[in-house]
């Protein structure tokens, strides 16, 4: 069951974003659609310098996040690009690049369960991506 969603469309001005603990530092990107760290994920999306042309009008590129938190995780159609549990101890997740970031809305646990997906795959960059969230909260087996 989804407990919030949220979603961000917009251009990147780097070309990736960076999802995971606000204090986390992230991983240097690498030419992988997704580069894992401990505590945060970096996606490689679209850049804005892709420039679209409609009408004659040059805009800037765009490139859609969409992050749900969930109860548990749930299976999707779409490529599963990561399956990883970052460590949060803040207890929060965000969502941005250099020219900002938005909070997620989660529960407050030491560690989250991160799925990453995407319907289309671009080695240039993610036009659309969704970033499933589960909060752990249970150890596993092997340490208990």
């Amino acid at each position: 069951m989804a407990l919030g969603e949220t979603t961000v469309s917009r251009s990147w001005p780097w070309g990736a974003a960076v999802v995971g603990d606000p204090g986390a530092a992230p991983p240097a990107p690498t030419e992988a659609l997704v580069t894992i760290g401990t505590g945060a994920v970096v996606l490689r999306l679209r850049h804005a310098q892709d420039v679209e042309v409609v009408d004659g009008e040059a805009s800037l590129a765009t490139a859609t996040c969409h992050v749900r938190v969930l109860d548990r995780v749930e299976a999707t159609g779409r490529t599963t690009l990561c399956d990883v549990v970052l460590e949060t101890p803040s207890g929060k997740l965000s969502l941005g690049d250099g020219s900002g970031a938005v909070a997620i809305e989660v529960e407050g646990s030491p560690r989250h369960r991160l799925v990453v997906s995407a319907e289309h795959l671009r080695s240039a960059g993610l036009d659309e991506v969704w970033v499933d969230v589960v909060p752990v909260t249970q150890l596993p087996l092997s340490v208990l």
